[in-house]
Formats: structure tokens, C-alpha cells, sequence
């Protein structure tokens, strides 16, 4: 077989593989449901609840008037309240029963993607963003967490077919306007920022305006049922949108805040840069072909919709952000990302390259995707270990603060949960216990000393809630610190009575500050998500080792240790380059029991990741020799540490 017979060949079964995936859309879309259940399904309980899908549990258990009572105190919309206290109260409070439903809405919504790229573009343009959306970490994300967002994405998603359908010059009758006004209407009782995507519609449908007014007609009079029937809920509730919930914690996006949200639909590793490229090169001949109107069978206006899709909206919604209030962040852009995988997906189907180089391109996108694909996503607070630790710590004799006071929802989930069922009385149940919520040191006014000589602090937020420290240094003042201990998004510290004997030194935390340490700018583009901590060090050509974190024998425990549990985070560029931790003791200038640990099988390329290492210490020859943590980069590769913690055990 010649060159071109056996080239044409291989366009015809493409074409024909194409043409069976256009004719049996169902098969696929059971294919897509069953990949993405499989994928998301497996750790919907891997992690802890955090504050948000805490709150969303705890204050939904109620009736359906309750339900209503408290979304019109908060920020969000009823209707997933709805669904979620439905859901728990058939399923149950499990971390795996909350999520479920946002995990089959996410499933649903890599269905819905597939069947609207496939009618209103291609099955090619169809399939690549439905496997785009599967394989995407901020996808994984939403579908992991009780809160609206993989709703809104879903019911966008419906929305913009419904949409399309009702622009299509084929369609003479009511019924999609009827389900438009039923799917939009559902949206804005889902989250106030899906709106934006509504609006797009709105100025899209201007085009109806040229040759389908009877469509434009049945578009116009559904909006305008739709805003009937979300006005009386927004006139109710209008004081409480532009609510501090909402704006004391957010700003206007800057461009370091658009670049991470765009990147975190890209996906991670370097697939924000191959996804500009796509876009860059496509879209220029996209917009070609159909300003040059080349193509005459509708895709062009599909195309259309999906760019308003995700960078109208998106426009709108930064536009909203300083003109009323910050409304721009990754969640709250969600109902967007279905618009950017179809944009993607369509732009790459319309390349006019050769069938093997395209599908080729797509594999390798989608092949980075999975290799990158975090199956059980975290949560930044982990409450559920942080819990174990405070029973552990507890006593008869114990009381316990929570600082900031509205993370005791999340607390009282992990402490008992038949307080946080009794969801009218939470908080008095909680101090009957003696658990007492706060937001500075006057949590501590109704602790009755002589009833509790074991105190055990929660903190969580507190840099937010008490920027000055002004808890942990009355405790400091007037009890004895005797252990601590972090987890993600959470601090645990006992107090006692003094006399005391402090075994809190024996472990020691570092936030690298040093000559060393990298621009914020450039830990912002290793790692947007990375709230942990304000400072990095960095090890790269100019600099193999990182500053050393040095202390005297005789100021650890009075020198009686014999193992050391050293914690720290690690960013490296290049996993197959040689980092080590290394530990040293010196004594009078002179090094012994030195250890280098090779960190490269612990640690995953381009991404923070959490690392241990336990060790044994053979001698100490003197009191006042210095122990000697430091970074050491001996290829001389970038790598980025942060957050290092050393307990000290006898």
C-alpha cells in the first residue's frame, strides 16, 4: 500500500469512527457517565469537611422553611440547600453522602458538555470537551465539595443547549423557551454570579433579531418570566447580597488573580501553556474561516456562544467586581468552566490539520491531564486528623477554644455528631462541654480556672479573625504552653496551670524568611492555592542550599531526645534532579552524625507536596553542640521548601 493509499485510509476510518460516535451519542454518554463516576466516585471521603460545606450540612438538616430562613441570611441562593438537606436526610451526613450529589451533578455535566458540542458543532468538538472537563483537577475539585458549584455548572451547561436549540433556524415551537425559563429561573436560585452566563444570552440574542423573531419572541418572553420570578426573592434578600461574608475576604481580581483562575481551567504542570497555544493558533483560524463565512451550517453562532461563555462572563463578573463588589474567584467562576472546555474542545476540532497530527495533540493534552489528575483533591483544613489529636489531649479536666467562633460547625461535625444533628442547639450543648467560641482573647473570660487546668486551643482562621495575636498571648501570660501541633488550616495548643513542664519545645516550626526568599510573584505562579504560608526558600543555580535551621542541643528538650519527625513542604522543578534534606550535628566546628535523605521518590514534579522523615540520632557528644536542618540542591535544580516542623521525641 502506497503512502497516500494507506494516508487515505486512515481518513476514512477516522471519519468513520467519527460518523458511529455522532449516531450512538447514548452509548457515549453512558461511556462518559460511567468514566467520570469511576474517577470521582472512589474518595468522596478522603478528606475532612472544611467551614463552607460544614455550614452547608449543618444548617440544612431542617425543614424546608427553615432551609429558606437561613439561605436568606447568607449569600447563596436556596436551591442547592434544597437538593443537599433532601439528599441527608435519605443518605446521611458522611462526608461521601454530601458530596455525592455534586459529584453526579459534575458526571451529568461531562454528559451534557458531550451532547451539546456533538449537535451544535461536532462529535469530535463534543468528545475532546467532554474528556477536557473529565480530566481537569478543578473539576475534580468542585465535584469533591458540598457546596453549589458543580450545580451551577450543570444547570449552565443545559441552560446554553437549551439556548442553542431555541436559536437553531430549525426550531418553530415553544417548548425550548418553556425549559429555558425553567433552567435559567433554577440558576439564579442556585448562585447570584450565573447571571453573568444569563446576560451573555441576552446580548447573543441579538443576532435572533436577523431573520427569527418568532424565536427572539419566545426568548425574550421567557427572560422576562425568569426575572419575574427571581425579583420577589432578590427584593426580599437585596440587603444581604452585598453581604461582609462575601466581600470581607475578597478583592477586585488583579491579573495575577485572572491568570490563576484561566490557569486552573487550562489544568496544571504545562498545560496552561499548551491550552494559549491552542487558543491562540485556533482561535486566528476560527475566526477566519467563519468571518470569511466559509462555514454557513450554525457552528459559527455555537463557537460564538461558548467564547461569551467563558470570556463575556468572566469580563462581566470582573466588571461587577469594581463597580459594586468583588464577585471573582475561581468557585465563583465554575459555571464558566463547561464554556471553556467546549471553546477548547471546538477550536481544536476545527484546526485544519491532518487527522493523526490533531488526535495526536489531543492525547498528549489529555495524557498530561491524567498524569497530573488528583483523584482525592484536598480541602485545606483537615479537620478530621486535627480532631483525633484534640480527644486525644482531652481530659475531664479540659476546656477547649475555638478561635475563629464560626468554624465550630465544622469542629462540632468531627466531635460529636449527634450535637451537630441537634442543629438548634449546637452552640449550648457545645457549653455544656466547655468548649467556648471566639474571635479574640475574651474567649477566655468564662473559663473558671479552678475547674480547668487542661486547655486546648483550636485555631483555624485566626490570622483572619485575630491579626494581632492577641488570644495566644494572654494564654502565654498567664498559662503554660506545653504542646502544639498544625495540620493544614488548623493549630492545636494545650495550655496548663502553671507549674508545668514544657515539652512544647520540643517542637519547633519555621516559616522561611531569609536572604533567600523568592518574590511573591514568582510563588504565586508555582501555586495560586498556596494560603499555607507567606514566604518560600529557594534553592536553584545561584543558590544549592537553603539557610540552615540551627539550635543548641541544650535548648531541646534539655537534650534528652533520641529521634527527630521533621516535616516540611517541597515544590521541586524537576523531580529526576538529586534534593536531599540533610541533618547534621556540630560540635566546636567540627560535623558529625551527618544524614542526607534523597527526596526525589518523595516528591511529585511541578506540584507542593508534603513530606516526613523520621530519623534516629546515634550521639550527642555536648550540650552545647548546634543541630543543623538545611536543603541542599546538588544539581544545582530549582526547588522551593516552605513550612518546616521538627518534633523532637525522647
Amino acid at each position: 500500500m502506497s503512502m497516500v493509499e494507506a494516508n487515505a485510509s486512515l481518513l476514512v476510518r477516522e471519519e468513520a469512527f467519527w460518523t458511529w460516535v455522532g449516531k450512538h451519542s447514548w452509548w457515549m454518554l453512558v461511556a462518559l457517565l460511567a468514566l467520570n463516576i469511576a474517577l470521582k466516585a472512589p474518595y468522596l471521603g478522603g478528606t475532612s469537611l472544611f467551614l463552607d460545606e460544614a455550614v452547608a450540612i449543618h444548617e440544612t438538616q431542617g425543614s424546608v422553611a427553615e432551609t429558606l430562613e437561613f439561605s436568606a441570611k447568607d449569600p447563596t441562593p436556596p436551591f442547592y440547600y434544597l437538593v443537599l438537606g433532601f439528599w441527608c436526610k435519605i443518605f446521611g451526613i458522611s462526608e461521601a453522602s454530601a458530596r455525592f450529589p455534586s459529584m453526579l451533578f459534575s458526571a451529568a455535566t461531562a454528559g451534557m458538555i458531550f451532547l451539546l458540542g456533538r449537535r451544535f458543532f461536532s462529535a469530535r468538538a463534543g468528545l475532546y470537551a467532554a474528556l477536557l472537563f473529565t480530566l481537569s483537577n478543578v473539576g475534580m475539585n468542585f465535584a469533591h465539595e458540598a457546596r453549589a458549584y458543580a450545580l451551577a455548572g450543570l444547570l449552565m451547561t443545559c441552560s446554553y443547549y437549551t439556548y442553542l436549540a431555541l436559536a437553531d433556524a430549525k426550531t418553530r415551537h415553544w417548548r425550548p423557551a418553556l425549559v429555558l425559563l425553567v433552567l435559567n429561573a433554577l440558576l439564579l436560585y442556585t448562585h447570584y454570579v450565573t447571571a453573568m452566563g444569563i446576560a451573555m444570552q441576552a446580548v447573543l440574542s441579538l443576532w435572533l433579531l436577523r431573520g427569527h423573531l418568532r424565536n427572539w419572541i419566545y426568548y425574550a418572553g421567557s427572560q422576562a418570566l425568569v426575572l419575574c420570578l427571581w425579583l420577589p426573592w432578590l427584593m426580599m434578600n437585596r440587603g444581604k447580597i452585598p453581604d461582609s461574608k462575601v466581600t470581607s475576604w475578597l478583592l477586585p481580581p488583579d491579573w495575577m488573580t485572572l491568570r490563576y483562575v484561566f490557569s486552573a481551567f487550562a489544568g496544571d504542570g504545562w498545560l496552561p501553556v499548551f491550552a494559549a497555544c491552542l487558543l491562540v493558533g485556533a482561535g486566528g483560524i476560527a475566526i477566519f474561516r467563519y468571518a470569511s463565512k466559509r462555514k454557513q451550517d450554525g457552528s459559527g453562532f455555537a463557537l460564538s456562544a461558548f467564547a461569551q461563555w467563558l470570556l463575556g462572563a468572566t469580563a462581566l463578573q470582573v466588571l461587577l467586581s469594581y463597580i459594586y463588589m468583588p464577585v471573582f474567584e475561581l468557585r465563583y467562576a465554575m459555571y464558566a468552566f463547561p464554556g471553556a472546555c467546549l471553546l477548547i474542545g471546538a477550536l481544536v476540532a476545527a484546526l485544519p490539520l491532518h487527522a493523526l497530527l490533531r488526535n495526536g495533540l489531543v492525547a498528549v493534552y489529555l495524557g498530561m491531564a491524567l498524569w497530573h489528575l488528583n483523584l482525592n483533591p484536598p480541602k485545606g483544613e483537615a479537620w478530621r486528623e486535627a480532631m483525633a489529636e484534640i480527644k486525644a489531649l482531652q481530659t475531664p479536666q479540659s476546656g477547649i477554644l475555638v478561635n475563629a467562633y464560626y468554624q465550630f460547625t465544622p469542629f462540632t461535625y468531627y466531635y460529636k455528631e449527634a450535637y451537630f444533628r441537634d442543629f438548634q442547639h449546637t452552640m449550648p450543648l457545645l457549653g455544656n462541654d466547655s468548649i467556648h467560641l471566639g474571635m479574640d482573647s475574651s474567649i477566655v473570660m468564662p473559663i473558671d480556672d479552678s475547674l480547668v487546668t487542661n486547655l486546648i486551643v483550636v485555631l483555624s482562621h485566626d490570622e483572619l479573625v485575630d491579626p494581632q495575636g492577641t488570644l495566644v498571648k494572654y494564654l502565654d501570660s498567664k498559662y503554660c504552653l506545653s504542646y502544639r501541633r498544625s495540620f493544614p488550616g488548623i493549630k492545636v495548643l494545650q495550655y496548663k496551670s502553671f507549674p508545668c513542664q514544657l515539652v512544647a519545645d520540643g517542637h519547633f516550626e519555621w516559616d522561611y524568611e531569609t536572604s533567600r526568599v523568592a518574590e511573591e510573584a514568582d510563588r504565586l505562579q508555582l501555586d495560586p492555592t498556596d494560603s499555607i504560608s507567606n514566604h518560600v526558600t529557594l534553592l536553584n543555580a545561584d543558590h544549592e542550599f537553603s539557610a540552615a535551621y540551627c539550635l543548641p542541643v541544650s535548648e531541646i528538650m534539655n537534650g534528652r531526645f533520641k529521634s527527630l519527625r521533621i516535616r516540611f513542604r517541597a515544590w521541586p522543578a524537576d523531580i529526576g534532579k538529586n534534593v536531599k534534606m540533610v541533618f547534621v550535628m556540630d560540635h566546636a566546628g567540627e560535623s558529625y552524625n551527618w544524614n542526607g535523605f534523597d527526596l526525589n521518590g518523595m516528591l511529585k514534579t511541578q506540584a507542593w507536596t508534603n513530606a516526613e522523615i523520621s530519623l534516629t540520632v546515634s550521639e550527642i557528644k555536648a550540650s552545647e553542640d548546634i543541630l543543623k536542618v538545611y536543603f541542599w540542591s546538588t544539581e544545582k535544580a530549582v526547588c522551593y521548601f516552605d513550612d518546616l516542623e521538627i518534633d523532637f521525641l525522647d
